[in-house]
């Protein structure tokens, strides 16, 4: 697996604000944080270049630079693949993470948010992680897994309604609703598993994505979706060095609610977290209940001895993650214990 470095000796750190059409950079330099400069272009490779230049006529060295950017999906991954291409230091950041360092704010623009990523990026420069992964292939698994999803919500909306119809006793319209839309829904079926197969493609073509998509798979309850999300998500597994800050980011962690000796509340989950995947997670405990006998003895005796289902669930998303993180790291298929666990 490839390891990220950590930007300590830069020199300067550029805040880049992306969005569809356009880009809002500030730069800062180092030990002088009142050195503070703006820029507004395009976003595209001609507003890309002009950045450069602009950075060479403010007379830094691009080579000794921290560029970071909010991790806003497709938009953000181009210019990373710029970057990449030009060999420099660069780095995304959560939007959630990026909030929640910025305190109490009044008001919000493009300019003010470049300032508070950079400034971010000042503050915390010898704790970022830099990229380092392939975002092309990244990013094409990310637009083929979207437009998978869609297809699936298209389908789902058709297919809904003739249930319901179905379940309500009207079932001469709910065959008239199946004739009507067969070929539609024929389509769908087939668009879902072509963009299926893309992405099994686009995994096999490359060694380290592959091997990390086989390792995950070797494990109960880790499917194809779940797989090559977590793929997406965790950059093939660079940006987490360990299964709590990914069950954190997935938003299946369990925090304590506690202040003094007045506020004593049970551990619970946040309500920030990737929706996606904690979907995905759900799907895979309820799938690792049922086939792994080892999880389905724990799930069993969590609930006898009165755990609310939920709860005993999330403990499963995250022992589910927690055998993903090792077995990637350990590189080796899963291999089930014969013991039982805790």
């Amino acid at each position: 697996m490839l390891k990220n470095k950590i930007m300590k000796n830069c020199q300067f750190v550029v805040g880049i604000d992306v969005s569809k059409k356009t880009l809002d950079i500030c730069l800062l330099v180092l030990f002088n944080a009142a050195d503070c400069h703006y820029y507004h272009t395009t976003n595209s490779l001609k507003g890309y270049l002009r950045l450069l230049t602009w950075l060479k006529a403010r007379k830094v060295s691009l080579k000794e630079g921290l560029f970071l950017l909010e991790h806003t999906g497709i938009y953000s991954l181009i210019v990373c693949l710029f970057l990449k291409k030009q060999s420099l230091n660069y780095s995304l950041i959560p939007g959630v993470v990026l909030k929640k360092s910025l305190g109490i704010c009044r008001g919000k623009s493009d300019k003010k948010d470049a300032y508070a990523i950079a400034r971010y990026g000042y503050l915390y420069r010898e704790d970022i992680n830099l990229q380092i992964l392939k975002e092309d292939q990244i990013l094409k698994l990310q637009i083929l897994f979207s437009q998978r999803k869609r297809f699936v919500s298209a389908l789902k909306a058709l297919l809904s309604p003739v249930k319901e119809m179905e379940e309500m006793g009207m079932e001469d319209l709910a065959k008239q609703a199946i004739q009507n839309q067969q070929i539609v829904v024929a389509e769908l079926k087939t668009a879902i598993k072509k963009a299926e197969t893309q992405m099994l493609n686009l995994i096999e073509e490359d060694v380290e994505l592959n091997k990390q998509y086989n390792l995950c798979t070797s494990i109960p309850g880790v499917g194809m979706q779940l797989a090559t999300y977590l793929l997406i998500v965790t950059h093939a597994f660079s940006r987490f060095s360990d299964s709590r800050k990914l069950a954190s980011y997935a938003g299946v962690a369990p925090f304590p609610y506690q202040s003094g000796t007045s506020i004593k509340g049970k551990n619970k989950t946040s309500p920030m977290g990737d929706k996606a995947l904690k979907a995905l997670l759900h799907m895979g405990a309820l799938n690792v209940i049922q086939h792994d006998n080892q999880i389905k003895i724990y799930y069993t005796r969590k609930r006898a001895e009165g755990k609310n289902a939920m709860l005993v669930l999330n403990a499963v998303k995250n022992k589910l993650l927690a055998r993903v993180l090792a077995t990637v790291n350990r590189g080796t298929p899963f291999v089930q214990l014969a013991q039982h666990i805790s």
